[in-house]
């Protein structure tokens, strides 16, 4: 743990623009307090430097600000950017803050956030489809002990047949306290991640466990965005934080990707790429399926896509493998067209059949059927889907009849009037 009072102490000298080493050099004998002040050994000095770092960009003097409008709209247009440079390809972009946000009980939040990581960290492809520039990581597991970090990364590693080297993947497990609205934590985040080096990625996960602000205050969660942007600038890599969403209904099921993350709108609009959990399904132990729905600002971001997290468990329940299922969304949405079809199918030749034998019958009647025909998955169709099924057979598209008629409340077969069907 940091020691609270010395950092204090390095910080009110930064803040008070404390130049010891120049007083040093004028005085021949040092008096013991300016002793006291100064940083004793490099880690404090690196400290000293981030709080100074810190006071300049959040609190700069007046007299060391420059103009705001010194550019001149034909000078920027003469400028020559290169192209949108990608920590992840289609995912995230170098620099900025980027966030992955799902609902609570989304499962694979801090899964995909520690992917993401090691595809990085080891210069691979995240999730088996999405290449990563290799560099150095940073992950601070907020809520995840040591053994459940080792136990993430030894399954994601397994599961990927990938291997990490040392001085890659820096991770602090639960047991730091950090609150980034308080410029002594800021500074303990920029120090700490000075000391390794030039770093590509730094993790923050959860955002609700490293400030004290209210989320849900436009004023509080700005100053939070701000001084995550300030770690990505000071630091020249991206700052990647984990949030959770709201839980989808009818009011927000069409929002973009983002803009369902718990808290401000602040929140969303300071973000430079968005990864959107969505729709997570599975059996709640082994098996988790989920959509993704990615968005880049400046950039052209991947298509949503559908991933499936298979977890392989040791005797003791901890994860030892854990292998990703990428799946594009062009493919998913065939794929549920295909089935739909085969299940209209099979509804339809189900009610002709029983009209050949004189029964016609009312929806409820039918759904509730135990020789209700076997769908596209290989089991019998649920009451519930039958009845949308029928509804969906009896009515005309642009391109299709209905092939069912219901009058009177009984389902038949379109244009068989007058039939035994009658």
């Amino acid at each position: 743990m940091i020691d609270e009072e010395r950092l204090r102490r390095v910080h009110a000298a930064a803040a008070n623009g404390s130049n010891g080493a120049s007083e040093r050099s004028a005085s021949a004998a040092p008096d013991s307090a300016s002793e006291s002040t100064e940083p004793a050994d490099p880690w404090q000095a690196e400290l000293a430097r981030a709080c100074a770092d810190i006071k300049a960009k959040l609190k700069p003097s007046a007299t060391a600000r420059a103009p705001l409008f010194d550019l001149d709209l034909v000078d920027l247009l003469q400028q020559r950017f290169e192209a949108a440079r990608w920590l992840v390809t289609g995912l995230i972009t170098r620099g900025g803050v980027a966030m992955i946000g799902g609902e609570p009980k989304a499962m694979v939040k801090t899964w995909s956030a520690t992917e993401l990581a090691l595809a990085v960290a080891t210069g691979t492809k995240a999730f088996g489809e999405f290449f990563a520039e290799p560099g150095v990581v940073v992950y601070f597991y907020a809520e995840d002990l040591d053994v459940q970090v080792r136990n993430r990364t030894r399954a994601l590693l397994a599961g990927s047949e990938r291997t990490i080297a040392r001085g890659r993947f820096h991770p602090r497990p639960r047991g730091a306290f950090l609150d980034i609205l308080r410029d002594e934590d800021l500074a303990w985040i920029v120090a700490s991640v000075r000391k390794l080096g030039t770093v590509a990625l730094l993790v923050l996960d959860p955002l609700r466990d490293i400030h004290g602000g209210e989320e849900d205050k436009s004023d509080s969660m700005r100053e939070v965005m701000r001084r995550l942007r300030l770690l990505a600038d000071l630091l020249g890599c991206t700052v990647l934080v984990v949030h959770h969403a709201v839980k989808r209904n009818k009011d927000n099921v069409g929002r973009r990707p983002g803009q369902n993350f718990r808290g401000s709108s602040a929140i969303h609009g300071s973000l430079d790429a968005v990864l959107s959990i969505q729709d997570a399904d599975g059996d709640g132990s082994n098996v988790f399926t989920t959509s993704v729905a990615p968005q880049v600002k400046g950039a052209r971001s991947a298509a949503p896509f559908g991933l499936e997290l298979s977890l392989t468990d040791d005797d003791n329940g901890e994860a030892t493998i854990a292998s990703w299922r990428y799946e594009s969304k062009s493919k998913e949405k065939a794929a549920a067209t295909n089935a739909l079809d085969l299940d209209l199918d099979a509804v339809f030749v189900w009610v002709r059949e029983l009209a050949m034998l004189g029964i016609v019958l009312t929806k409820t009647q039918l759904k509730e059927r135990i020789d209700r025909p076997t769908g596209a998955n290989g089991r019998p169709i649920g009451q519930k889907r039958v009845v949308q099924l029928i509804e969906h057979l009896a009515r005309a598209t642009p391109t299709a009849r209905a092939r069912l008629v219901i009058g009177d409340g009984f389902v038949r077969i379109a244009g068989s009037e007058g039939s035994a069907n009658d």
